[in-house]
């Protein structure tokens, strides 16, 4: 794990899972790990391994990537009697808060290397950023104004409280001085999180999502291998999203019947409250897909087809359904923190209450 590349995160449960892995399985996966260059295709992949160590809890033969017909579902679970398939999707950040990041990332680097005693809040303007506009561009703006920020920086290092805006795309703000460090330290302003629901909700007007292109891309080998199918969901926590989401769409969600023409009264003859049946209901999904396993914040949950008819309610799956049940409200926790992350994360959280 050391050779891994350093800027890419991976928690200490990721790296101590893998171990549990078989060790053919596990070489391969660190071998895709360290090829890869691209953050969002690491980040993918260490969803697809985060499941498979989950999945491995199951005690059943686990194959990754199995070509199953023309298609390669994430993961594979052999039974004697038959094969269940899950598929994974990382739910990350908007195209607008990836490029955020990367131009937070770009200025922070700038700055850690000055030797100034200072705390500096970077506060990149997402209203600024526009999806018609090349990653490339916003970087080559940052770049070209670098020197202005050099120079503010030097008349300004010791002065706590100055702020400067720098053309329309970014501002700096001094929170601190005299930190004890030898150079700069920077933290990202608060900034709201671009959510973009059509992600998780089909629009009938609107290409086909990531999610409802998972639903689509199996059934033909669910019907003809009559084999249950599980989505698997890794939300990243920038997205937006939480499991409450996933539930109100696929199972269910609360509604109000008013009648506006009296005083906006409830109608009695329906009841105050009915639910919207969700996503599970349609005729597809209802037949396909078995289930949902999500992680929400290092936090496993699981939701299950309420369709009895579901083939994953067959008596040959009893005891690995019970077994999948069983993994609901999993923590997958890092209790092992070093002490000097740890140091940090209670001077920055210090440091913004004071801000």
């Amino acid at each position: 794990m050391d050779k891994l590349n350093e800027s890419f995160y991976i928690a200490p449960w990721i790296q101590e899972g893998l171990k549990s892995l078989p060790k053919n399985l596990e070489v391969k996966l660190l071998q895709k790990l360290k090829g890869e260059k691209d953050l969002q295709n690491f980040n993918a992949l260490l969803s697809e391994i985060k499941f498979g160590i989950i999945l491995q809890k199951l005690n059943s033969d686990l194959i990754h990537e199995k070509k199953i017909n023309s298609l390669t579902p994430d993961w594979t679970l052999q039974m004697k009697s038959s094969n269940l398939i899950f598929e994974v999707y990382r739910l990350g950040k908007s195209n607008k808060d990836s490029q955020a990041d990367v131009l937070y990332s770009l200025i922070h680097n700038k700055l850690s290397n000055l030797y100034y005693d200072s705390y500096i809040n970077i506060l990149i303007d997402n209203n600024c950023i526009s999806n018609n506009i090349c990653i490339d561009e916003h970087i080559n703006h940052i770049e070209a104004l670098l020197h202005d920020v050099y120079e503010w920086l030097a008349s300004n290092h010791n002065n706590i409280n100055a702020s400067k805006d720098f053309g329309s795309l970014f501002s700096l703000n001094i929170v601190k001085i005299n930190t004890g460090k030898n150079h700069v330290l920077c933290c990202s302003g608060f900034r709201i999180i671009d959510q973009k629901p059509h992600k998780l909700m089909q629009s009938e007007k609107l290409r086909d999502n990531e999610i409802t292109k998972k639903l689509k891309k199996y059934n033909e080998v669910i019907l003809a291998n009559e084999m249950p199918y599980f989505l698997c969901i890794d939300i990243d926590f920038t997205s937006g999203f939480h499991y409450s989401d996933f539930e109100e769409h696929f199972h269910h969600q609360s509604a109000e019947f008013v009648d506006f023409e009296n005083n906006y009264n409830f109608i009695s003859e329906t009841g105050k409250e009915w639910s919207i049946l969700g996503e599970f209901y349609n005729s597809g999904t209802r037949t396909n897909l078995s289930g949902l396993l999500i992680i929400d914040n290092n936090m496993l949950k699981i939701l299950m087809n309420p369709n009895k008819n579901q083939r994953i309610y067959d008596k040959k799956f009893e005891g690995l359904l019970s077994k999948i049940k069983s993994l609901d409200n999993v923590q997958f926790a890092d209790n092992n923190i070093p002490i000097a992350i740890k140091e940090m994360i209670d001077q920055i959280n210090h440091d913004l209450k004071n801000l």
